[in-house]
């Protein structure tokens, strides 16, 4: 099961806004930004998230993809509580790092916990 497409985030204009971001949270596997649009009047009323995957990093769309399939499923369980977290914000932007394909799902929840916590 994925996001539903209201915790989508879809408009350009937010994702050209992304070197804006703020890093909240860091690790080898994934980076976590935060972004507040109201002052730009793109405000989205409700926390959007974001999975970013490098045509850098990750040169073949199919492994984009399922980075990007990776991070959503193992956000899951933590999905509420950081929609919750950050309910001010606007854009919540989760960056896939280059070891997401080769960590283990375990370790990728054990990242998105950290990050709820944090």
């Amino acid at each position: 099961m994925t996001l539903a497409k209201r915790h989508k985030l879809k408009d350009w204009r937010c994702f050209s806004a992304y070197t804006r971001s703020r890093t909240l949270f860091e690790n080898s596997l994934i980076s976590f930004r935060v972004l507040s649009l109201r002052s730009s009047g793109l405000s989205l009323g409700l926390p959007r998230i974001a999975f970013i995957a490098s045509k850098k990093i990750f040169r073949l769309a199919h492994t984009r993809n399922r980075a990007k399939r990776l991070l959503a499923e193992a956000l899951r369980p933590y999905h509420a509580a950081l929609l919750q977290k950050h309910a001010g914000r606007d854009a919540l932007f989760i960056l896939a790092k280059s070891k997401v394909l080769e960590a283990s799902f375990l370790s990728l929840r054990a990242a998105f916990e950290e990050l709820s916590k944090s």
